[in-house]
């Protein structure tokens, strides 16, 4: 994975110094192919999408940022993040191979409580199937987001509470949930994160 995020940081760069856009580059981790696209846009703010095609066994990531050195920190983070959470959807699958499978230790399971939707802000714009609320504490998405956020962490030296925070409230901010069922979902997210040994050194310093 290491080498994933090397050769695709030196491909930005090169695409920054030769000044192309639109350009692809194709890599691999294990069984899954990863195409990255970068576009240069006038943006402050370097952005990611990705998505995970089960059918080709390919991860897809669409980086857009602006012509420019400086965004490159920025534009890593957002790459890791992207790459570790489509990743661990083909892990899900087991088309990784056993070396990365065998690190899920075993699935996400919901304890006790359950998120309701009673008092769930309406969205307006892209919503996914089922609602935001659905797809933020289906199983997948937990284990998703807790190898991404815990690699994030990582790469920032934060507590891994910290980020949890940071991205609940991301999303409280954009609509998709309400701060009560923030709060479960960070719940949810340190119970699967004591399962893979994430977070043991950091303590949190904010919520």
């Amino acid at each position: 994975m290491n080498y994933v995020l090397k050769k695709t940081m030196n491909f930005i760069r090169e695409c920054i110094f030769k000044n192309k856009s639109n350009e692809r580059l194709f890599t691999r981790v294990g069984e899954i192919k990863v195409e990255c696209r970068v576009k240069f846009v006038d943006v402050k703010f370097p952005s990611v999408a990705a998505s995970y095609n089960t059918n080709l066994r390919r991860v897809i990531v669409d980086l857009h940022m602006a012509r420019n050195t400086s965004q490159l920190p920025e534009a890593k983070n957002e790459l890791m993040s992207a790459l570790y959470h489509e990743l661990e959807h083909a892990a899900q699958e087991g088309n990784l191979g056993p070396q990365y499978t065998k690190q899920r230790t075993k699935p996400f399971s919901r304890p006790v409580e359950t998120p309701t939707d009673f008092d769930t802000p309406k969205s307006s714009g892209y919503v996914p199937a089922g609602g935001w609320v659905k797809y933020y504490f289906s199983p997948w998405e937990i284990e998703a987001y807790v190898v991404e956020m815990a690699k994030l962490a990582k790469l920032q030296r934060k507590p891994l509470a910290d980020v949890f925070n940071e991205r609940a409230n991301e999303f409280v901010n954009n609509g998709h949930i309400s701060r009560r069922q923030a709060d479960m979902l960070i719940k949810d997210w340190q119970a699967y994160a004591e399962t893979r040994g994430f977070g043991k050194k950091r303590q949190s310093t904010s919520r």
